[in-house]
């Protein structure tokens, strides 16, 4: 078990493969959000660090914690983001452990399609921007999950 530390008032984060974390209109979601929420950060997964995605992170506040066992990682979170196109079995563990989790409705998600409770499902990039930015901003939000 890999012991982490809240990096950030506001921890945001997700979990998955570089590639899907580098999805330009996700990094766009995650620049904006953290550059929006004082005191903000966003933790990210992968076996590697790659160059580009190091440095698309660069303007904001973030922490690359390597590859990580998702039941010791996702608690950190005060929000999980699946990533846009490609989500994963990670948000249906946040939303098991009671982490407000967004996804976007889309066919290549299986949890960002369908509405379950504690799973935000936006159905534009842009309203997924808004949910998490107000689950940021809100802590009555992140309680209502």
């Amino acid at each position: 078990m890999k012991p982490f530390q809240r990096s950030f008032q506001i921890c945001l984060g997700t979990v998955g493969r570089e590639e899907k974390i580098a999805r330009p209109e996700f990094l766009d979601v995650v620049v904006s959000v953290v550059r929006a929420v004082p005191g903000s950060g966003f933790l990210w997964t992968g076996r590697t660090q790659p160059k580009e995605l190091v440095e698309a992170l660069s303007g904001i506040p973030n922490k690359w914690v390597g590859w990580v066992n998702v039941y010791d990682f996702i608690p950190f979170l005060d929000v999980y983001m699946e990533t846009i196109q490609q989500g994963g079995l990670s948000t249906l563990v946040a939303w098991q452990l009671g982490i407000p989790a967004v996804g976007l409705d889309n066919v290549h998600s299986p949890y960002g399609s369908v509405d379950y409770d504690g799973i935000a499902s936006a159905k534009t990039v842009e309203q997924y921007r808004e949910m998490v930015l107000e689950l940021c901003q809100s802590q009555g939000a992140r309680n209502r999950v």
